[in-house]
């Protein structure tokens, strides 16, 4: 049996980051990244080239994509079922955070 080496990078308190990716372990078709966003705070998220999975881990705001909007609130992963949005390669996706939100996104290639 052999070992699969994955190095993982910490996320920062806010913002997007790739914690996981083809350039720095072994997973040839997969990333996983981690998105954390203070109350009152926004981002958009973009991602030309990978299909995208985000699974919300904790708080509540408001998110929009391809001029739809859902509002989404979770207290946590044991308190709650989750919260999930697929994007396809290319489609932008604009999340507000009412209160301290977290995200999980798992990212795998796809056609733009």
């Amino acid at each position: 049996m052999s070992c699969l080496p994955v190095h993982f990078h910490c996320a920062p308190s806010t913002g997007y980051v790739r914690i996981a990716d083809p350039e720095r372990t072994l997973l040839r078709y997969l990333r996983f990244g981690i998105l954390s966003l203070e109350p009152g705070s926004r981002i958009q998220l973009s991602f030309p080239e990978w299909e995208t999975l985000m699974v919300l881990l904790q708080g509540n705001g408001e998110i929009r994509w391809l001029e739809r909007q859902a509002w989404v609130a979770r207290s946590g992963v044991f308190r709650e079922l989750p919260t999930a949005l697929y994007l396809p390669p290319g489609i932008e996706v604009d999340v507000k955070a009412e209160d301290m939100m977290e995200w999980a996104l798992v990212q795998a290639p796809g056609d733009p």
